[in-house]
């Protein structure tokens, strides 16, 4: 298969997606005009109309008609995309990685004892006993849903703290997720720990006590931190 060059146009949305990455251009900034672009970039507006085009197509670009082009507002699924593009194999970034998941995700867990409503605690408790029946197989050497399972008990976790950044993070990052949880399942001690902080994080959320919640997940996730360490 060939490779093919890319064209002005996609150069110019890559240039573009790269600015608002960077925060040379925030949500709510204003574009130049197509001339003004085209000059920037040195090239005629045809390729330029094309990138603004496809870029307010996906939703980044605003383009509001006789009223310019702005960054959009609400463009937070492609910044949370553009954290997939740090899911490598290595030893660094998925460290790096780890220690977003601290952060986030602990505040995510007091967020949701404050938040949570009741249907949500009922699916958190039904993920959380969906997690210790994988556990229970993997004791006995049978690995066959806990991937998937653990997934879905920390993605209704962020669910409840009704921040849908924390959600979409959660989703963004599954292939780290995966390496995270080899080197968390590989001895009978570190399943219990599983199943005790997940136990921990589940009743802190049940009793609305953010500090609980928010303590067991950070220490289910630095626990997981140093077995990574240990081992990758």
């Amino acid at each position: 298969m060939k490779i093919k060059k890319l064209s002005i146009s996609d150069q110019i949305v890559n240039e573009i997606k790269q600015a608002i990455i960077k925060g040379k251009l925030k949500p709510g900034d204003k574009l130049p005009n197509e001339r003004q672009l085209a000059e920037n970039y040195g090239v005629s507006r045809i390729p330029v109309r094309e990138a603004l085009r496809i870029l307010s197509y996906v939703g980044i670009l605003d383009t509001r008609h006789g009223g310019g082009t702005y960054v959009s507002k609400d463009n937070t699924d492609f910044l949370i995309e553009s954290l997939s593009t740090l899911l490598v194999f290595g030893k660094k970034p998925v460290i790096e990685m780890l220690e977003l998941r601290i952060i986030l995700e602990t505040e995510a867990a007091r967020l949701a004892a404050l938040n949570v409503d009741e249907n949500l605690k009922k699916q958190i408790k039904a993920a959380k006993e969906e997690v210790e029946e994988e556990l229970k197989l993997l004791k006995k050497g049978i690995n066959g849903d806990f991937s998937e399972k653990d997934k879905k008990f920390h993605t209704l976790i962020a669910r409840a703290s009704q921040n849908t950044l924390f959600e979409k993070f959660i989703n963004s990052i599954g292939e780290t997720l995966v390496i995270h949880q080899e080197y968390n399942i590989l001895d009978e001690d570190s399943l219990g720990k599983i199943e005790f902080y997940h136990n921990g994080v589940y009743e802190g959320i049940r009793d609305g006590d953010p500090q609980k919640s928010s303590v067991m997940m950070r220490e289910h996730l630095e626990i997981i931190k140093k077995l990574v360490l240990q081992r990758i």
